[in-house]
């Protein structure tokens, strides 16, 4: 049977053992028993989904003293439902400085099992390097989209405009269509490049008929040196600063969980145990793209630990957020960087204290 259907078992370590026996009656006394667990909701969109529930399903969350009590959500504008009725969760850091500035009080915590945004533009195999190498190639030309207020187009905006001085919506013709056609646009000629989600684009990365123009981690990665992650573990601020243990307790089981997909991908796979939890991220969508993707949760590339949150890490994410700002995207108005952000080193690292 499947280990996601199965009732889950709480092993209590029995260390001493004694029965009374008075009067008829028998008292059982037992030491070294797990202590209670405190549930938390954790909110997350489907493609952070497998470390949550691996965390739960391998009882990393009760190693720590918690149990997630689990609630996926859409992407884009479904995030504030995130921050309407949950405490703690996954969101864009750019996304976060956007909530922000509209007088939400969230901060950012931890990388622990925040994924690497493997999104981008995609062109024809054929059209490429020539006539199209680099967005400036595609000036004047049509750029199909998944829709003005998701996260996937907002961070193409903040892109071609820190990294290429372009404009999405002036530079280029633009229309929109649903992630999972965008690519057969592209192979049929409809339009030339097309800005694809993760479940699109780790099937074209392995598409004779498809080649990724450049992926947000790549390109980020070559401007800045560090990686970027389409999502961090993000709490209400006050949340943090009254359950900072608890914080840290829920960082440390999705830390052990990012550890665990990477030395068992094969539990990933068609025949694995957890096949069910590959099915909105695009890694079985053929042979070809299972290898692809095997190899990168192998190398711990898929799902990431809290080891990543460092200062540098938030002074290159604030580079992204600040281009955001002064674009007029996302972010609204002015934030404050240390309020965004939890002090790294150090637990709790509360903002502002």
């Amino acid at each position: 049977m499947n280990k996601m259907l199965k009732n889950k078992k709480v092993i209590i370590i029995v260390a001493v053992v004694a029965i009374v026996i008075a009067g008829g009656s028998y008292l059982l006394i037992m030491e070294g028993a797990s202590k209670e667990t405190q549930k938390v909701k954790i909110y997350t969109n489907p493609l952070i989904t497998p470390v949550v529930k691996i965390a739960d399903n391998q009882n990393f969350d009760r190693k720590f003293g918690i149990e997630f009590n689990h609630k996926e959500v859409g992407f884009g504008t479904d995030t504030k439902l995130f921050l309407s009725k949950g405490k703690i969760g996954f969101i864009a850091p750019w996304e976060v400085a956007g909530f922000r500035s509209e007088g939400e009080e969230i901060t950012i915590v931890s990388t622990a099992g925040g994924s690497t945004f493997m999104e981008g533009l995609a062109v024809k195999a054929e059209d490429y390097p020539n006539p199209y190498s680099s967005p400036n190639d595609l000036v004047g030309k049509t750029i199909t989209h998944v829709g003005w207020g998701t996260g996937n187009t907002r961070a193409l905006q903040v892109f071609l405009r820190l990294l290429y001085d372009l404009k999405l919506r002036q530079d280029f013709k633009t229309q929109t269509a649903s992630p999972g056609v965008i690519p057969s646009l592209i192979k049929q000629g409809k339009t030339e490049a097309g800005s694809l989600f993760i479940p699109q684009m780790l099937p074209a990365m392995v598409d004779p008929e498809l080649k990724p123009l450049f992926m947000f981690s790549r390109v980020w990665k070559e401007e800045t040196g560090e990686p970027f992650y389409i999502t961090n573990l993000v709490a209400k601020t006050d949340y943090l600063r009254e359950n900072p243990s608890q914080v840290k307790n829920i960082s440390s089981a999705l830390d052990e969980a990012s550890k665990w997909i990477a030395e068992h991908p094969e539990e990933f796979s068609q025949k694995g145990e957890y096949s069910a939890l590959s099915k909105n991220t695009g890694w079985l969508k053929n042979e070809q793209t299972w290898k692809a993707n095997k190899s990168m949760l192998k190398k711990g590339k898929w799902y990431v630990g809290s080891g990543e949150y460092d200062q540098k890490y938030i002074d290159k994410t604030w580079k992204f957020i600040e281009a955001a700002r002064k674009a007029g995207i996302i972010v609204k108005a002015e934030v404050n960087k240390n309020l965004t952000f939890r002090k790294p080193g150090k637990w709790p690292g509360i903002p502002g204290e």
